[in-house]
């Protein structure tokens, strides 16, 4: 997050307070109906003519100080008298005192530089080039707290606030003895300053916004309205529609901005909270952009079909101002909707269990959010759970965070999916329902077919997710055995097994036709009736391939028993290369020369750079940017 702007300081030059202030032109007396409405007509440029002493005069100007006088008083100063107006909805008077300002300064080089500082700002090439080697601002005076005024009034509750306060605008220069200030007096907006001072004499855009945020929280104000009339309903909609039940979700901002350690991070913490941070979302997109571009190249790399694909889109340019919570509640809401999923069952378990969500925050810098699920307030339950639901009905999750201290202090939609896997097992849930009401299956018919015979695939949970993992393993091993329609177990079985029982078939009848033997018969579709798929446990173990009994007595029918070691990942699977060699070590079978040489190289190649790409991908897709 950027850092925020210290507020500027309005203080004498003594540093005693406030100054006593310069006299400051009455206000024009309105009639008994009191102010018209800014529709009125009589808000119109003709009939709002603005108080520019000693700028009138029909005369054309003889030069460029008394051109700049005329523009100031003809084109310039009615039409921000009229932006003012139509900004706080109301008629306004804006009192420009051009005499009182330069007469003072003697160079008329000076008094021209300081009218166009004044009403004009940096117009040409060179004088842009300069103010922003300075970094100093290209607006003439006068436009920037027009500009500043226009973007506090967004708000109408906050535009009636300053509205009420303020009916005039006057701009006056600081005696000798005072220094630049804004204050309101008398239902006046007073700007006094040093214009003959420069850029240093004179307020930022920044600065006069602060003034209005110091007194008013405008900004603040603003966000927390638009959150509260677009963003939250919107988001509670979205979670109500993911968990198929009504979710209570109770977020006080403004309770949670008066906690604030220091008042001028209120502002700060209402962005965190509401909108996004300039840091933060720069940080996201560079992520999202890299990883992306890094996952296609990996992809493309590991598969020769995906060479031709083309390559991810960058993403669209963001809203300027989204009041959606990009921070906090849609991550959490992101989190949710990927969890409820995974699978029908796990949305069943999180409605049950989740009744409430209320977010409360630590106010400081200090980094100590937390996210628990609890059976009521101050009842939290541990995690995980020993059958992957939460033993409550009707919980609250708390999200205590630490907004004061900027996105740092927020959980991202990663962090929120872990939480929730550790109760819930959303992920490995969804990985098991889809291998075993899809790919297993499929898979099934597929080696049926081969075979000729009806064939089933036994997946032998106990020894794959075996007493001891941790959350973070269990899914692990779920991914390896199941992601990507069981990419890396499965699917490489099933194919190296079909390559294998066609070879055989294909050679069989001419082997057996030349020894006078019987019909030809293929050795794997004869003893194999079944095939188990188990795990092993140990950072170094290694999968194997083996054949065992499935009865006893003179029954040859064998179970062909796969076991994998899925705790290393995808390395921890045969590739179909090594399969086939397994299976054929087996039956005492030959390699055929097709399959020897260059051509295995390749195959072999190929797949082990498919089980990087996933690795990398896998490992690049932890990284917690969101």
């Amino acid at each position: 997050m950027e850092p925020e702007e210290v507020p500027p300081k309005y203080e004498t030059a003594t540093g005693q307070g406030p100054a006593e202030p310069t006299a400051i032109p009455a206000p024009v007396p309105q009639g008994a109906a009191g102010n018209p409405p800014a529709s009125d007509p009589a808000c119109t440029p003709a009939n709002m003519m603005p108080c520019a002493p000693g700028a009138a005069g029909g005369a054309p100007p003889a030069d460029k100080e008394a051109e700049l006088k005329a523009q100031a008083n003809t084109v310039f100063l009615p039409e921000w008298q009229l932006r003012l107006s139509n900004a706080l909805m109301q008629p306004i008077k804006l009192e420009v005192d051009i005499n009182t300002i330069v007469d003072p300064i003697t160079d008329a080089k000076a008094r021209v530089k300081v009218l166009k500082s004044l009403v004009v700002g940096a117009q040409t090439a060179v004088e842009q080039s300069m103010a922003f080697a300075k970094s100093e601002s290209t607006d003439a005076i006068v436009e920037a707290v027009v500009q500043a005024v226009e973007l506090v009034t967004v708000d109408p509750t906050v535009r009636t606030d300053i509205a009420a306060q303020i009916k005039r605008v006057v701009f006056v220069p600081c005696s000798p003895e005072q220094v630049k200030a804004i204050s309101i007096e008398d239902e006046t907006l007073v700007y006094r300053a040093a214009f003959h001072a420069g850029q240093a004499g004179v307020f930022t855009k920044k600065e006069v916004v602060f003034f209005f945020e110091d007194r008013f929280f405008a900004q603040e104000r603003a966000l927390v309205n638009r959150f509260a009339a677009e963003g939250l309903p919107s988001l509670i909609e979205r979670l109500h529609k993911a968990v198929g039940a009504p979710v209570n979700v109770q977020i006080d901002v403004p309770a949670m901005l008066a906690t604030c350690v220091k008042k001028d991070a209120r502002l700060s913490t209402a962005r965190t909270l509401i909108t996004r941070t300039k840091m933060s979302e720069k940080a996201q997109v560079a992520a999202k952009s890299t990883i992306s571009f890094v996952n296609h190249q990996v992809a493309s790399l590991a598969s020769k079909a995906s060479k031709t694909a083309p390559p991810p889109q960058r993403e669209a340019a963001p809203e300027k101002e989204p009041v959606n919570s990009p921070n906090v509640l849609l991550p959490l809401v992101e989190a949710i909707e990927f969890c409820c999923q995974q699978h029908e069952t796990v949305q069943a378990s999180i409605a049950a269990v989740i009744n409430t969500i209320i977010v409360v925050m630590t106010p400081g810098d200090a980094l100590v959010a937390t996210l628990n699920l609890h059976q009521a307030i101050g009842e939290p339950v541990v995690a995980p759970s020993g059958l992957g639901t939460p033993p409550i009905q009707n919980g609250v999750l708390i999200y205590n965070g630490c907004f004061e201290a900027g996105h740092k202090g927020c959980f991202t939609k990663s962090n929120i999916v872990e939480i929730m896997e550790a109760h819930f097992r959303c992920q490995e849930k969804g990985f098991v329902h889809r291998l075993m009401e899809n790919t297993v299956p499929d898979a099934n018919g597929r080696l049926s077919s081969v075979m000729g015979k009806p064939i089933e695939i036994e997946v032998q949970w106990t020894s794959i997710f075996r007493d001891g993992l941790t959350t973070s393993e269990r899914l692990d091993v779920a991914e390896a055995l199941a992601g990507n329609n069981s990419q890396f177990a499965i699917q490489p079985m099933v194919q190296a097994m079909s390559t294998v029982i066609q070879k055989i078939d294909e050679a069989v009848p001419q082997i057996e036709m030349a020894a006078g033997a019987g019909p030809p018969d293929n050795p794997v579709k004869q003893r194999i009736t079944r095939i188990k798929i188990a795990g092993i446990a140990g950072a170094t173990a290694k999968p194997s391939l083996a054949l065992t009994p499935l009865a006893q007595g003179t029954d040859n029918s064998m179970a062909l028993l796969y076991t994998c070691a899925f705790e290393r990942g995808v390395s921890g699977c045969y590739d179909v290369t090594d399969f086939k060699a397994a299976l054929r070590r087996i039956f005492g079978i030959e390699t055929p020369k097709e399959e020897k040489g260059l051509n295995a190289m390749l195959g072999k190649a190929d797949a082990t750079m498919s089980k990087l790409g996933n690795d990398l991908t896998k490992k690049m897709g932890k990284m917690k940017f969101w």
